[in-house]
């Protein structure tokens, strides 16, 4: 842990003193790119979801609903994966340290403002206080992690397969791979190592984590229907898990500021197979889970 705070510290001293001209045209570059993914996205949720939209503006409580919150931590971790994109393409075009955290948080959030926007205007949806929360520390959670140096051991994970009910007509809910709520599992990454007193290093390898899982299963109702009471609360069931996680940066090790260790940095986004303990509703354990 002492490492980690002085490495962390010596990376917001240095972006203090570093002078490096801002490159206007790496900076256009990335706002162009920027641009496009932002269009692309838009064009696929206009197209996916907003089909049956409203002239009225309204709110709705959406928390632990038919999808017990998985949606939630998708919200956090979407938003967090942009932050790290727009903070990659700032420190590519020469903005310092501090600035590309700021801007990437900023950046991150705004992206996300629209669909909370159009959600408002959806019949089946509604303006969520909760979704644009999860967003807000989706998108503060990344830059909190370099100001408190404590917080980098935690970080957020996800990992996906696609259910059954994806290819059921039944289950017409399910627009896109998104709205499969049951086959997504967030992970709480825990790196065990920076935890450890120095003494206990030889004993646990630095590129081995663990990892608290949280999804949930029966969202649906044998019609196809949202599994929600008359309050529209979720009656699915919540599934909780432990597993070994891996560092993919600690494992290879790669040269910093190279394609290999920007590639490893969004993999580590992902929770790889691992063996795993399902706790709820049921105890199961997977050999190899995903």
């Amino acid at each position: 842990m002492a490492a980690i705070c002085a490495q962390d510290a010596a990376d917001l001293d240095s972006s203090k003193i570093e002078q490096q001209s801002i490159s206007l045209s790496r900076a256009l570059i990335s706002g162009g790119a920027v641009a496009a993914f932002n269009t692309a996205a838009w064009s696929f949720y206009l197209n996916t979801w907003y089909d049956r939209t409203s002239d009225k503006f309204q709110f709705r409580d959406d928390w632990y609903d038919h999808s017990l919150n998985v949606d939630k931590l998708g919200h956090f971790w979407t938003t967090s994966v942009l932050h790290k994109i727009v903070y990659k393409l700032s420190r590519w075009s020469n903005f310092s340290e501090t600035q590309s955290l700021w801007i990437a948080t900023g950046l991150a959030w705004l992206q996300m403002l629209p669909i909370e926007i159009k959600d408002g205007y959806f019949v089946t949806y509604g303006f969520a206080w909760t979704d644009l929360a999860a967003n807000t520390l989706g998108a503060v959670y990344p830059t909190l992690q370099k100001i408190y140096p404590e917080l980098k051991p935690f970080n957020l994970k996800m990992s996906m397969h696609i259910t059954p009910n994806y290819n059921d007509d039944k289950y017409y809910q399910i627009r896109n791979p998104v709205d499969d709520y049951e086959g997504r599992t967030f992970w709480l990454s825990i790196d065990v190592n920076s935890l450890l007193p120095e003494s206990a290093d030889p004993y646990w390898p630095d590129w081995l984590n663990l990892a608290v899982g949280y999804g949930g299963s029966d969202m649906f109702t044998e019609r196809g229907n949202w599994n929600i009471d008359k309050n529209r609360k979720g009656l699915g069931n919540q599934e909780w898990y432990l597993a070994l996680d891996y560092d993919l940066l600690k494992i290879f090790n790669p040269e910093k500021d190279t394609f290999f260790y920007t590639l490893l940095d969004f993999l580590n986004l992902i929770h790889l197979p691992a063996p795993t303990i399902r706790f709820t509703p049921t105890t199961v354990f997977y050999g190899v889970y995903f």
